[in-house]
């Protein structure tokens, strides 16, 4: 019988088997997770929408509190619901990835965050 990893360091088997498929669930999971949701560019427009502005705005540095509030929402929703990569964020709003981490974390806190993830994954998840 082939054991994977080695026992001294690892422990058993089948404890390497049980990590080894939990994560290639959540691997499948968040694999899911971004097909069936929308793609960066519509979550630009569908929180835009929401929140009255023009989509071709809401990239860029402006400091404008309606601009960075949909930032804000789009990157938490972008990097917890879709699973899309702050670099990846980053560069479709034009921001740094630090600006990124600092934007979702205030996006999360927002009121309307349910609301959006509600509208924009239902039946996603």
């Amino acid at each position: 019988m082939r054991i994977m990893g080695d026992e001294r360091i690892l422990g058993s088997g089948d404890f390497v088997e049980s990590v080894l498929g939990q994560a290639r669930e959540q691997y499948e999971q968040r694999t899911q997770t971004r097909l069936k949701g929308p793609d960066l560019n519509s979550l630009i427009t569908r929180v835009a929408e929401e929140l009255g502005l023009e989509s071709t705005r809401v990239p860029g540095r402006c400091k404008r509190r309606e601009l960075v509030r949909a930032r804000a929402l789009i990157c938490a929703l972008a990097v917890d619901r879709q699973q899309i990569s702050g670099r990846e964020v980053s560069c479709g709003l034009k921001l740094t990835p630090a600006a990124v981490s600092k934007l979702a974390q205030r996006g999360r806190s927002d009121q309307l965050i349910t609301k959006l993830a509600r509208s924009l994954f239902e039946g996603t998840l």
